[in-house]
């Protein structure tokens, strides 16, 4: 982010002294270009995060694990790591209850599951081997999303709609066969899902 720095400029030098634009304009372009290589593996993951967790929580050719992944609370910490992923791939680890047909609210332009944690919020890359490395997520308990703040899919407040879809799911949920899972999604495409269970729960 660049600061405004204002002078006190008098004007009669001003009209006679060129002033050299190049060096700032080369940093802002430096900066473009460095904003431009963050910002698209962000949205891309973000898609593929919004299309895995929307349409289906199955999954798929990697192996996610999180331990541990029962008899979870409120605010623990689980480790989540994995392999069988593209290389050098960034995506992001969410929470969420696998509900289908839920709202979304938009992430960087893309719908996200209501239930959803932020997916911007825990950005990991895998290593040249494929490998997701050992990484730290807190459990939410009770509302997990959602997602981001505004109005959802149906027009309505998304911390409403997400109360609608907690982890643990209700008991209406848990009778269909929902669950809560913890979700990984990269901009190569992969998306793998570890069912998990709290305390008090299967």
């Amino acid at each position: 982010m660049h600061r405004l720095i204002l002078f006190n400029v008098n004007m009669r030098d001003f009209n006679r002294t060129p002033i050299d634009l190049e060096p700032v304009e080369a940093e802002i372009q430096h900066d473009y270009h460095n904003l431009r290589r963050f910002a698209a593996p962000v949205l891309a993951f973000a898609g593929v995060v919004a299309s895995s967790l929307g349409i289906a929580f199955a999954a798929g050719s990697g192996k996610l694990n999180v331990n541990p992944d029962r008899g979870l609370r409120k605010g623990e910490l689980v480790t989540v790591y994995g392999k069988g992923f593209a290389p050098k791939s960034t995506g992001s680890i969410v929470e969420c209850n696998d509900a289908h047909r839920q709202p979304t609210a938009e992430v960087a332009g893309h719908p996200v599951p209501v239930s959803c944690t932020d997916p911007l919020s825990t950005i990991v890359t895998t290593s040249r081997t494929g490998k997701l490395p050992p990484t730290s997520f807190q459990i939410r308990e009770g509302r997990t999303g959602p997602p981001a703040k505004e109005t959802d899919s149906r027009g309505r407040n998304a911390k409403t709609d997400a109360a609608k879809y907690p982890c643990p799911p209700t008991a209406a949920q848990i009778k269909q066969g929902d669950s809560c899972v913890i979700t990984f999604g990269d901009q190569s495409g992969d998306q793998v899902s570890h069912k998990i269970s709290f305390a008090g729960h299967k």
